[in-house]
Order: structure tokens, then C-alpha cells, then sequence
């Protein structure tokens, strides 16, 4: 069964042709569905309801109203709530931010604070400062939580005295001087 190369090229020819005829009439049995479907569609749409089941409307009350229903009385079990002063007494109070670490007491903020130098750049003085094991650089515009991770939240520095190696942090309107190495 040895076909030459003539008969091989004559088969395959053959066979793409089939294929083009088919995709023509394919390709011409799908331009006839899609030109039906755009066309209009009838205005004179009915539907013949005369078969259709509606159910029966039942009008009769299912309780009767003459009856007298017997009063059951029910007894509720609340709890009380507690009393304005006990709350008042187990609430503490001082705290601004009920998220920050200090737990209302800004002494033990300053705590975990130290200056450990000064840098002056520009004529503009910086402290080198370590808090809460996080070391870096404050200057006058250092505002805690706001620009700086370096200083107690909501504090600012308020002055930086190389000449003098004290750094003036202000927490809560309270003044705190911070010496050097202290």
C-alpha cells in the first residue's frame, strides 16, 4: 500500500475542500438564525387563561372571635441593672486613650524614654532618643503618634537645649525635663 506523493496531496486537497464547503454552508445556516431572531416580533400576544387554576378564596375566620381567650399571666425574669454608683466605682477614670500603653500614668511612659544625644544640623537641634527599644532622631516638630514613634502618643517635644544636654517633652500639659545619659 504505497501511495505516491501526487495521490497523498490529492487526498489531503480533498479533504479541505470538504471542510470549506461545509463551513460555508455552516457559516450560511448560522447568518440565516442570526438575521430570524433580529427580526419583529408579533404585537399580538395572547394567552388563553380560561384553563388556568386560581385558587378558591376561603373568607371564613379561622379563630373565633366570640370566645373569650383566657388571661394567662406571664411572669418575666429580668435582671436588674446595676446602680449608677456602682458603675461610677468600678470604673476608673484618667485615662484619655483607652488604646495607648500607659494605662493613664505618664510617668510610666517617660520611664521607657532616654536621651542618648544631640545632633545639630543646619543650625536646627535633634536629640537621638531610644524608646520602647525603637532608637532614632526628634527635633521641635516631633509630635507623638502623629509624625514620630520616638516619643509617648499625643506628647511633643517642646524645647532641645544642647548647651545645657536637656530635652523638654511635654505629656498631657505636664512638663518633663530629660537629662542626658539619665
Amino acid at each position: 500500500m504505497n501511495y505516491s506523493k501526487s495521490q497523498v496531496y490529492n487526498s489531503i486537497l480533498g479533504i479541505f475542500l470538504c471542510i470549506k464547503k461545509l463551513s460555508r454552508i455552516l457559516f450560511l445556516i448560522l447568518l440565516f438564525v442570526f438575521i430570524s431572531s433580529c427580526s419583529k416580533q408579533k404585537d399580538n400576544f395572547e394567552i388563553d387563561i380560561s384553563k388556568l387554576n386560581l385558587p378558591k378564596k376561603n373568607l371564613e375566620p379561622k379563630v373565633n372571635l366570640d370566645t373569650k381567650s383566657e388571661k394567662e399571666t406571664v411572669a418575666y425574669k429580668l435582671k436588674t441593672l446595676p446602680k449608677k454608683d456602682e458603675i461610677i466605682k468600678n470604673t476608673k477614670f484618667g485615662q484619655v486613650d483607652p488604646f495607648s500603653m500607659g494605662n493613664g500614668d505618664s510617668n510610666n511612659l517617660i520611664s521607657n524614654f532616654k536621651l542618648q544625644g544631640f545632633i545639630s544640623i543646619n543650625n536646627k537641634n535633634h536629640a537621638l532618643v531610644k524608646y520602647r527599644e525603637k532608637t532614632g532622631v526628634i527635633n521641635i516638630d516631633s509630635i507623638g503618634g502623629l509624625n514620630t514613634k520616638l516619643i509617648p502618643l499625643d506628647s511633643y517635644v517642646k524645647e532641645i537645649n544642647p548647651q545645657e544636654e536637656e530635652l523638654i517633652i511635654m505629656i498631657d500639659n505636664e512638663k518633663y525635663n530629660i537629662k542626658l545619659g539619665k
